[in-house]
């Protein structure tokens, strides 16, 4: 019995064994079947979608990942067909109102024709389905819609009609201040600032089109407020006790120490026009010796009106050419009417009117603005422009180009044709006559070539009547040259700075040549416009 028993047992144990082994192997054939099935699964989704990562990782994370993937689609599709369906319904809506409006207006007015024009009208006042309606504008609405261009590279300017009278008014505001400097002999009388400012003001007009004109009183009263902080200083200071000489000496470590108005660091930036407008040099604190003249001009104006200062001063600029780099320019300074009379102008110095303070500016900003090379050794650089006007059908370069400049042997082309005209222009009314000819030259290159040849023609009458004039044993004029900011008055040949002199009568010679072919280039010109009409 005993050994049935245990038989019994074993065959149990045996059993129970095989069956557990049987379930293991059934729950691994399950796991690996549900493995490859979800394998397949991954395959079949990554080959038909390529939506993005986040959909791919969130469909082979899981097989819900598959379920929420379609929620999404289909909640985008919802959205797509709700949007769209509620763009129908407006669209049926707005067409409704517009039936609706058309029935009322056919039934009140009962005039069709009038009803197309005023279709045609909405049509052109956009695409259908817009609210909006056409009106009439007055003609000073129109004028004033007009009022903005496009511009050069499609910036927005004023039209002409705008910037223009800015442009007159500061013409006439400036040779009114320089005949005030002929007329006068005091410094009280000529504002040698509001003139540098009409500079200003003009040029800006004229170069941005601008609608708003620059604010030159702002400037002005910037100026007052300088002196009013200086009188409540340093003029406090002395007590009551002070000469013309200890206020001059304080108005210069004033303006040069305390404020830091400097001249450029090197004469190449001395020929900026950004360090010869006024408005700039007040404000960046940096200017050529032109214009910080101006100021010491303005500041010594307001002292003197204020009785601060007693008598007469004279403004000093450096006399220095500027052919040396290692000079540097000099700030302006001031001395006495005593001292002047008394001690005299230094050798290294020249007495700045404000008269020669405007000219020297306007020659700045000739000399930045011209497109061609300048000579040095003559202060001019009217040799390339004139070749370039007589022989510009033979050759293309230094010629005008519309659109590009100036084109350059070398490099891309630099100056500015139109702002040069007007700096020339200006001096040709306020310096020396020989400006005349140039702004001839100028207005050739411009294709304005009736007033080109009206120039030359008003230059040479100039130079036939100083040549009958030196015949009969008169002085030579005196004409103002300068390379830093300082005029020389001085004969023809001082003209020629450095280097060998007859090179400079030889280039003179061929200069006037060429000058008498370019009339005849233009008198050819005007005769062919004349035909033409």
């Amino acid at each position: 019995m005993a050994t049935a028993q245990l038989s019994a047992m074993e065959k149990v144990d045996k059993t129970s064994e095989f069956l557990q082994k049987l379930t293991q192997h059934l729950v691994r054939l399950i796991y690996a079947r549900r493995h490859t099935h979800r394998k397949r699964e991954r395959e079949t989704m990554q080959a038909s979608t390529s939506s993005s990562c986040a959909s791919s990782s969130l469909s082979s994370s899981s097989s819900g990942g598959v379920f929420v993937a379609a929620l999404l689609t289909q909640k985008k599709q919802n959205h797509r067909r709700h949007q769209n369906h509620h763009l129908q319904n407006r669209y049926r809506s707005r067409r409704k109102t517009r039936t609706m409006a058309r029935q009322n207006e056919d039934n009140n007015d009962g005039n069709n024709s009038n009803r197309e024009e005023k279709e045609g009208q909405f049509s052109k006042a956009g695409r259908s389905g817009t609210n909006r309606k056409f009106t009439e504008y007055s003609e000073e609405e129109l004028r004033a819609q007009k009022a903005f261009v496009q511009g050069d590279f499609g910036k927005v300017s004023t039209a002409k009609e705008t910037w223009e009278p800015f442009v007159r008014a500061s013409r006439a505001g400036l040779l009114d201040e320089m005949q005030k400097c002929e007329n006068s002999k005091e410094m009280l009388d000529c504002d040698a600032v509001l003139a540098s400012l009409f500079i200003a003001v003009e040029d800006d007009a004229f170069k941005s089109r601008t609608s708003v004109c620059l604010p030159q009183e702002a400037y002005v009263k910037r100026l007052r407020k300088l002196m009013d902080e200086f009188e409540m200083r340093d003029i406090a200071y002395f007590n009551g006790q002070y000469d013309d000489r200890m206020v001059l000496k304080a108005l210069e470590r004033y303006l040069y120490e305390e404020h830091q108005y400097r001249p450029p660091v090197g004469w190449m930036e001395a020929f900026s026009p950004y360090r010869t407008y006024f408005h700039n040099v007040i404000a960046q604190k940096v200017g050529i010796p032109a214009s910080l003249a101006a100021l010491y001009m303005g500041c010594v104006q307001i002292l003197r009106a204020r009785e601060i200062l007693k008598d007469e001063a004279y403004v000093l600029i450096s006399s220095s050419r500027g052919l040396d780099p290692d000079v540097l320019p000099r700030t302006p300074w001031g001395i006495t009417k005593d001292d002047y009379h008394n001690l005299g102008i230094p050798a290294d110095a020249r007495w700045c009117t404000p008269k020669m303070s405007i000219q020297m500016q306007l020659r700045a900003l000739k000399r930045a603005f011209w497109p061609w090379t300048w000579d040095d050794r003559r202060d001019t650089g009217i040799e390339l422009a004139l070749k370039a006007a007589v022989f510009g059908n033979e050759d293309r370069m230094q010629t005008a180009v519309k659109g590009v400049g100036i084109i350059q042997p070398t490099g891309r082309p630099f100056g500015d044709l139109e702002m040069a005209i007007r700096a020339t222009e200006r001096l040709a009314l306020v310096a020396e006559p020989e400006n005349i000819r140039d702004y001839g030259i100028l207005l050739y290159h411009s294709q304005r070539y009736k007033e080109a040849y009206e120039q030359l023609q008003k230059y040479q009458t100039w130079r036939d009547e100083e040549f009958e004039r030196l015949q009969k044993g008169g002085k030579p004029s005196a004409v103002a040259i300068e390379v830093d900011g300082t005029p020389n008055t001085a004969p023809d040949m001082s003209k020629w700075l450095f280097g060998d002199p007859s090179e400079y009568a030889e280039q003179v010679a061929r200069e006037e040549q060429w000058l008498k072919q370019l009339m005849l280039i233009l008198e050819r010109e005007l005769l062919e416009q004349t035909l033409n009409m």
